[in-house]
């Protein structure tokens, strides 16, 4: 009798996966090491359950054996699916993990988890612009989007705060004439309100730059 239970579940296992996979139109896969999580290592599947929408599944591997699994969304006709593991938190001794959400303006959306390396818990941070480590304010990350509204384009700055990746400044950048730009300094407030605080013109040299997060724009 017990064997015979044992069967049935691993032929109701084997059914439930086939029914998933049955439902799964498009896949995708990519993995990567964790350079911090010492002897780590990451591994997405992305499917797609209806057109330009799907569900991404990533086993996380910690020091050979510890292993987690993280679930998010995509939304994008074109996805592509990426991880990026380059990004740490916590002034550099927590792992990050970002996979590509399509989500955004730009559809560079990122969904990302910080991994502590002294085994604790992973904590879901949320999703956010693909962000890179800004170079002039530390544990700050910086990415550029494009605008359609009074800026061209605005340069979102990024803290982790309550375990969550939070805006909190932005850059907007608008051309004041052929030979110039005007860069506004704004405060993002929790209510998602801008607040102007700053603005200076810029060369166009020194605006792409700023945009660019090549130099500090204040």
């Amino acid at each position: 009798m017990r064997r015979h239970l044992i069967v049935m579940s691993m032929l109701s296992c084997f059914f439930v996966q086939a029914d998933a996979m049955a439902e799964c139109n498009e896949q995708q896969e990519a993995g990567a090491d964790l350079p911090i999580a010492g002897r780590g290592s990451v591994h997405a599947i992305a499917c797609s359950t209806s057109d330009g929408i799907g569900t991404i599944e990533i086993d996380v591997v910690r020091r050979e054996k510890t292993k987690a699994t993280l679930q998010t969304t995509y939304e994008s006709p074109a996805y592509v699916l990426t991880l990026d593991t380059t990004i740490a938190f916590d002034a550099g001794a927590s792992q990050g993990v970002g996979v590509s959400t399509g989500r955004g303006r730009d559809g560079t959306g990122m969904h990302y988890w910080k991994i502590p390396t002294t085994g604790e818990s992973i904590v879901d941070l949320g999703d956010a612009p693909s962000l890179q480590p800004d170079k002039f304010m530390r544990g700050v990350f910086s990415t550029l989007v494009s605008s359609a509204g009074q800026y061209q384009s605005i340069r979102y700055f990024y803290e982790v705060k309550g375990d969550r990746l939070v805006p909190t400044k932005a850059v907007g950048f608008y051309a004041k004439s052929p030979q110039t730009f005007v860069a506004t300094l704004m405060d993002l407030l929790p209510s998602g309100e801008a607040v102007p605080t700053r603005q200076r013109t810029l060369s166009v040299e020194n605006a792409n730059r700023c945009m660019n997060g090549k130099i500090s724009c204040w």
